[in-house]
């Protein structure tokens, strides 16, 4: 862009011109720059990690059938373990937790897909 500047009228009513221009840009600059600080703080990463998983449905399906599993597999090691005082059949029930847990997590998706095509 030209600029007639013929007296120094004109030179200076520029140079005021211009200085509000980079005041401007340097006000941008030091947003822009507390923004970025904001962002790299820990808790913010650790906010937006968190946000990022609880947005995602794969996750959010994955966590809600492991935590079905977990739950199916106490449930069945206390209903066959029953206050036992044997080690043979908590050591059984055990088994039988993982066997469980490992069975419902793994068969969930399967379950759910059924649900939703009702």
């Amino acid at each position: 862009m030209k600029h007639n500047i013929t007296n120094m009228a004109d030179l200076t009513e520029k140079i005021k011109e211009l200085e509000a221009v980079e005041a401007m840009q340097i006000a941008g600059i030091k947003l822009q720059k507390q923004e970025i600080l904001e962002g790299l703080r820990p808790s913010a990463l650790i906010k937006n990690a968190f946000n990022e998983i609880t947005s995602s449905k794969e996750i959010q399906h994955n966590a809600i059938d492991t935590s079905l599993g977990i739950g199916a597999g106490l449930l069945a090691r206390k209903l066959f373990t029953l206050n036992s005082k044997n080690i043979f059949r908590k050591m059984t029930g055990f088994a039988l937790q993982f066997i469980t847990t490992s069975l419902v997590a793994k068969k969930m998706p399967v379950i759910r897909e059924k649900i939703s095509e009702l």
